[in-house]
């Protein structure tokens, strides 16, 4: 099973290092994302954990809190579209919360400190679980949103956080019991029989469980180009998480070609900490591609200008604007050559004439490969000749109509 846990400050590694290593040792498979905060890419490494880096702390200010929540969930979004994960936990951070929330992903909650804040009203309504110390009373944790059903206490104030091993037996039992809920309900993914993607009475449930999509039965071919069309609102990018495994929630199936051959680009890029060829590159190693096709794909999407850059570590994400951002993402694509590429409003930041020549060019450089993409705008579609399309029924409900 997939376990995605989150680190905001340098003392939860000393917490969560022994979870990590007992999921590990127990044949589960642990992504661990952190952010670049008091230190804790120090002690991930001396603890001898990796993790996926992302934003820093930007301060206590109103403002400033409001553009990193944006921020670190627009890039744990990005994280999240490597795979599927059964259950996620983190340290009372709210832009973890939110993105698993949004991503549906069952989710625990660390507090480390008998003082609430207004702040942690967002995680505590957001998760399914709650750990905190016994010196925060019932009523303060309810009026917060944690009822009693959702707590999981441990004696002692916050110092005693890091020592109290019922930690390792409770987190390991809800996994366990996760991972079996988990295994008997929603979309399942499975292979394709054939070289192609199958959706089979596909439901598709929003968040909180009411259902949107429903009954889709359709066929996309090898080499064939799809946009996903509909009103704002009919489950376009849900449909897209379900097609990448992260969207779980519904019933039916799809059967998809091999995951190493499909390519799913969301409209906030993920670009990991380090190198710029480290970012293009992503999810392959820096190395795994020569300077010669890296110049060539760059220069494809007009970032001649970043060439000479590929070796100077920066936070990209900060560094270049949005719509440099997703004309790197495409470039990625000119490199790993995939024989699905999926596009989730991966050019809505650019204008309408340069996102035209980008798929264009997307057609022209891998000529073979299937596209499925978000689209609305004329030049997009032109190059899209297939539909699905999202329709909202007097219900409420939405269908996909193919053509």
């Amino acid at each position: 099973m997939r376990v995605w846990v989150d680190i905001t400050d340098a003392g939860h590694v000393v917490f969560l290092a022994p979870i990590v290593r007992r999921l590990e040792d127990g044949g589960h498979t642990v992504t661990l994302t952190a952010r670049r905060f008091a230190g804790a890419d120090t002690v991930l490494r001396r603890y001898g954990l990796g993790g996926v880096l992302t934003t820093a702390h930007r301060g206590g200010g109103i403002g400033a809190r409001a553009v990193g929540l944006v921020n670190r969930t627009a890039q744990l979004l990005g994280s999240a579209s490597s795979g599927r994960y059964a259950v996620a936990a983190g340290s009372h951070a709210s832009d973890f919360a939110l993105t698993a929330w949004m991503l549906g992903i069952p989710q625990m909650t660390f507090l480390d400190d008998e003082r609430l804040r207004r702040s942690n009203a967002v995680n505590i309504r957001l998760v399914d679980e709650v750990a905190v110390p016994e010196a925060i009373s019932p009523a303060t944790l309810a009026a917060f949103g944690a009822p009693a059903g959702k707590l999981l206490r441990y004696p002692g104030f916050k110092e005693e956080y890091y020592l109290y091993d019922v930690r390792l037996s409770s987190f390991s039992d809800a996994i366990d019991a996760t991972q079996r809920e988990f295994d008997s309900a929603g979309i399942r993914i499975e292979p394709a029989a054939a070289d192609g993607l199958r959706l089979s009475d596909l439901c598709v449930e929003a968040p909180r469980g009411r259902a949107l999509i429903e009954h889709a039965n359709a066929t996309i071919l090898p080499g064939e180009r799809v946009a996903i069309t509909g009103q704002a609102g009919t489950g376009r990018t849900m449909l897209m998480r379900a097609l990448a495994g992260i969207w779980p929630f519904g019933r039916g199936r799809i059967a998809e070609p091999p995951r190493e051959r499909m390519l799913f680009l969301a409209q906030q890029p993920y670009l990991p900490i380090g190198s710029l060829r480290c970012a293009i590159a992503y999810p392959s190693a820096p190395d795994a591609f020569a300077d010669e096709a890296i110049t060539a794909a760059l220069r494809d999407f007009g970032l001649e200008s970043l060439v000479a850059r590929l070796d100077e570590e920066e936070p990209w994400d900060q560094v270049l604007s949005v719509q440099e951002q997703q004309r790197l993402a495409l470039a990625r694509v000119l490199l790993h050559q995939p024989g699905w590429i999926f596009l989730d409003e991966a050019t809505s930041n650019l204008d309408q004439e340069t996102e035209r020549k980008a798929y264009a060019t997307l057609v022209e450089k891998v000529p073979r490969a299937a596209v499925v993409a978000v689209a609305e705008r004329p030049g997009v579609l032109d190059v899209l000749p297939r539909r699905w399309n999202l329709a909202a029924t007097a219900e409420g409900r939405v269908t996909l109509e193919t053509a």
